[in-house]
């Protein structure tokens, strides 16, 4: 049975870290794209769409996870998929 390398536990680690990187990376560049939107914006804003449709709930999470709170943004992200966005 081969014996995993010296750095092999490390580099999984790595590769991970990486891959985090690159997931909040494009998660800002979305959140911006979607917050510059003007068309989205006003559909996820007009009062018919509140407070159940998908494009609010996912405006809302974009504006949390613009200011910081990661777990209010992440609860209103899984919403807005639940609900097909």
């Amino acid at each position: 049975m081969p014996r995993p390398r010296a750095g092999a536990a490390s580099d999984g680690l790595v590769l991970d870290a990486a891959c985090h990187v690159r997931a909040a990376r494009g998660l800002d560049l979305l959140a911006w794209r979607l917050v510059k939107d003007q068309d989205f914006a006003l559909h996820a804003l007009d009062d018919n769409a509140w407070p159940h449709g998908q494009d609010s709930a996912l405006l809302f999470g974009v504006l949390l996870y613009l200011a910081g709170r990661l777990e209010g943004a992440q609860f209103w992200f899984q919403y807005a998929a639940g609900a097909g966005s």
